[in-house]
């Protein structure tokens, strides 16, 4: 007499096959995030970069005042000076960056002087951190401490 249908062992092999690739998806899916939000903060640190030398060449000066924000009650205090925190930095003749990104993860670390700046963010990894000096942007160990 034939019998119909999986024994037991097969059963638990398609099971266990299933469960594995399961366990590897989501895996995968949470380093693809990760991955994800290091390149948004990096992109949002050369976009800050990026306004911050324009700014400069406008300017003759790295010091953003809270008269050059859009709207100056969220100001961001960084070593005495100042940045523009979820306002856009603009100078009289033009917007520079439309708005200061919020980072998806930890926060962004600035300093900013008169002759320089200093911006960084923890990557996903907790090692290493993705810094923008004075328009130069660079993977590195340490955190900005202090302004350029």
């Amino acid at each position: 007499m034939k019998r119909k249908g999986f024994t037991l062992i097969e059963l638990l092999v398609v099971i266990a096959i299933i469960g594995l690739l399961s366990t590897l998806a989501v895996v995968s899916l949470n380093s693809a995030r990760g991955k994800a939000r290091d390149a948004q903060k990096k992109s949002d640190l050369n976009a800050i970069s990026t306004a911050i030398e324009l700014y400069n060449i406008e300017e003759n000066n790295y010091t953003i005042s809270a008269a050059d924000c859009t709207v100056a009650t969220t100001v961001v205090e960084t070593t005495g000076n100042t940045i523009c925190d979820g306002n856009r930095i603009e100078t009289t003749n033009d917007v520079l960056l439309q708005s200061i990104p919020v980072p998806p993860s930890d926060t962004y670390v600035a300093f900013v002087g008169a002759d320089g700046y200093c911006f960084s963010v923890l990557l996903e990894d907790d090692t290493n951190y993705f810094k923008c000096i004075n328009g130069s942007c660079y993977l590195d160990t340490t955190a900005c401490t202090v302004a350029p």
